[in-house]
């Protein structure tokens, strides 16, 4: 579908996390979640657009009715799986397999209790598509007067390869992870959480292989035993069906104009958050000749790095894809009647061992436009996901779904310095005014600088011609370099409180970061707070 001049532009939205500890942003305010549901169903229901042949609606009705079967299926193989019927709303949220901070973690309070409100499905995407990072996290040791910050690995490092295949490299670091991160933080935590979560991570490395989804089991198993009633599934397996794969054929059939809406939209995004970088929020999509690029990820089973996938027409009737490596795939042209045949042969690559998958944009399109009646975003995702919002109504032709960003502020509930920002600050104002206006800090006890001060008072008060204006300046800075030992002892004073006030801000900051894992909590603490957060009524 063609741009046109009624669509809207792009805005600015200004997204932060809360500053306050205890605090949670949720946009729109939750008072209005029943009436987006109704609202983004409804888009939905009066969208008329083809997907690879079929109606949006019947396609997602048929991706919906399968994450739901798959959802319950994978939940229930380690913990009981909330009953949940075709029938009702479904709440997305998704993130990657890590041990993330209380904000990631409090989106899934958010959807459980919601999902209690409205009588709707909760479920979490597990994001295993992106790459692994470090299989380590932060953890604040020592003491409250001397704290440090160190690193505690839960397994050895590996190649960078996508959480699907990220396998447990060494079985002894990752059993004994929660025993040393228990011991590190000891001295600020005398109770954390991992202590509960450990043991549900090594009986699901009994079972899996998988060092991802046993980092997301623990931590789902442990959302049961607080009270969610949340249903989880990695990304992979969704796309592993054929309504995905409707999906990546149509995006195949039309790829050129995909790419354009695509680029166009970024080039907005860009302008109207003034961002100079070019590969920020995400980079455009490259054109190489007769080659366009595809907003998916592409690599083996054997080779499980993540490699770029392009496109070109090589025929009226098939697509050519490539990785612009030794890997090629010729696919009937989903058109013209063909788009069951491409659909299958896109099915067989998984079986083959070639994953296909969506990168960041793509893949809360699709989970927005087909699976769910809304999303919620953590601050980071609801800023880049105006760009899909474009992406839905220009190339797909529908009104997008309106989404939330959901997060939280929790910090260590541990003594900090009450030293911040400001007061250093004010300290180096300070310390610039006794250069600069040291006669504001002078007492009677002083009476050998009045001379000084009077001759400022007269080079202040003069009004030399231009050209004499540089013996003005000049006679200004010498009187205040004369009035400066007649404030050395404030100096050294606040030069002190300086010292003092850069280390204390120091251990504020070090403490009192939001991007703590949550497995570091105590564990009565978080989960209390969290579902307070929520503003959920619990007996």
């Amino acid at each position: 579908m063609p741009l046109t001049h009624t669509e809207p532009m792009l805005e600015y939205r200004r997204l932060r996390a809360p500053s306050r500890d205890g605090e949670a942003l949720i946009d729109p305010p939750f008072a209005a979640a029943g009436a987006i549901l109704a609202e983004n169903a409804a888009r939905l229901r009066d969208a008329e657009v083809e997907i690879a042949g079929r109606p949006l609606a019947e396609l997602a009705a048929e991706a919906r009715r399968r994450l739901l079967e798959d959802a319950g299926r994978y939940t229930s193989a380690y913990r009981a799986a909330p009953a949940v019927s075709g029938s009702r709303p479904i709440l997305l949220a998704g993130h990657q397999p890590l041990l993330f901070h209380p904000g990631v973690l409090f989106k899934n309070f958010a959807m459980s209790a919601w999902g209690r409100e409205f009588g709707a499905a909760a479920i979490n995407l597990i994001i295993d598509n992106d790459a692994a990072g470090a299989p380590s996290i932060r953890v604040p040791t020592g003491s409250l007067e001397s704290p440090r910050l160190g690193s505690t690995a839960f397994d050895e490092p590996s190649a960078r390869m996508p959480y699907e295949e990220r396998r447990i490299v060494d079985r002894e670091i990752f059993r004994s992870f929660g025993r040393r991160v228990a011991e590190c933080i000891r001295p600020l935590i005398a109770d954390p959480i991992v202590n509960r979560l450990w043991p549900y991570a090594t009986q699901a490395g009994e079972r899996s292989e998988n060092l991802g989804r046993c980092l997301a089991e623990a931590r789902h198993r442990l959302e049961g035993d607080w009270g969610l009633e949340t249903l989880e599934l990695p990304l992979s397996e969704i796309c592993r069906t054929a309504p995905f794969t409707h999906f990546i054929a149509h995006l195949l059939a039309d790829l050129p104009r995909f790419c354009d809406v695509h680029n166009d939209a970024l080039r907005e995004y860009r302008r109207v958050n003034r961002l100079r970088s070019r590969t920020h929020p995400v980079p455009d999509l490259a054109a190489e000749g007769e080659w366009r690029e595809a907003p998916l990820w592409v690599w083996s089973q054997d080779d499980p790095m993540r490699r770029r996938l392009f496109a070109r027409r090589s025929s009226s009737e098939e697509v050519e894809l490539t990785d612009r490596g030794a890997w090629s795939l010729r696919l009937p042209l989903p058109k013209n009647g063909a788009a069951r045949a491409a659909v299958e042969r896109l099915m067989q690559l998984d079986i083959q061992g070639i994953r296909l998958r969506t990168r960041a944009l793509t893949t809360t399109l699709y989970a927005r436009l087909f699976l769910g009646d809304a999303f919620l975003h953590g601050v980071g995702g609801a800023k880049y996901d105006q760009l899909t919002d474009a992406l839905i109504q220009r190339f797909f032709g529908a009104a997008p779904p309106t989404f939330f960003a959901v997060t939280a502020t929790v910090r260590l509930p541990i003594d900090r310095p009450a030293a911040t920002q400001d007061d250093l600050r004010r300290v180096g104002r300070q310390l610039r005014e006794l250069r600069y206006h040291p006669e504001q800090y002078l007492d009677n006890s002083s009476p050998e600088a009045a001379p000084h001060v009077e001759q400022k008072r007269r080079w202040i008060a003069a009004d030399p011609p231009p050209g004499a204006r540089r013996d003005r300046h000049i006679g200004i800075e010498q009187a205040n370099a004369a009035l400066q030992p007649f404030v050395e002892k404030t100096r050294r004073r606040l030069e002190q409180e300086r010292r003092v006030l850069s280390e204390e801000v120091a251990k504020a900051q070090l403490l009192g970061s939001r991007e703590f894992s949550f497995c570091l909590y105590p564990q009565d603490y978080l989960p209390s707070l969290l579902h307070q957060l929520t503003g959920e009524r619990r007996a």
